[in-house]
C-alpha cells in the first residue's frame, strides 16, 4: 500500500510505459505519417548548410536533429548496423527513438 503512494514508484512506472509505448511503435514499423514524411523529404533534398534555411511543406524542426537525420540516412545502407543506415524507414525514425532515452 504505501508503494502505491509513492511518488518515485509512479514516475518510474509513467517513464517505463512511456518508453515502452516509443520503442513499441518504433519496432511494430507504424507507416510515415504527414508531418515525418515532410521533415524526411527536406533532409533528402537539402544540403547541411540547405538545413539551416526554413524548411519546406510548413515543418519546423531542430538543426542538430536534422543534421544527425541527415548523417544517417547519408551513409550507406547496412542491414546488420544499429543505428540503421540508408534510405530506411527505420533510419528516418532512429534518432526519434534514440531521443527517447
Amino acid at each position: 500500500m504505501r508503494l502505491l503512494r509513492s511518488r518515485k514508484f509512479w514516475l518510474i512506472l509513467l517513464v517505463s510505459l512511456g518508453l515502452a509505448w516509443r520503442l513499441g511503435r518504433y519496432f511494430l514499423n507504424f507507416p510515415i505519417w504527414g508531418d515525418e514524411a515532410a521533415v524526411g523529404l527536406n533532409i533528402l533534398d537539402r544540403s547541411y548548410l540547405g538545413l539551416l534555411r526554413p524548411l519546406n511543406y510548413v515543418v519546423a524542426c531542430p538543426v542538430g536533429f536534422l543534421s544527425i537525420s541527415k548523417w544517417m540516412m547519408a551513409r550507406p545502407y547496412n542491414d546488420c548496423t544499429w543505428p540503421p543506415t540508408g534510405q530506411h524507414q527505420a533510419t528516418r525514425r532512429a534518432p526519434d527513438a534514440e531521443a527517447t532515452w
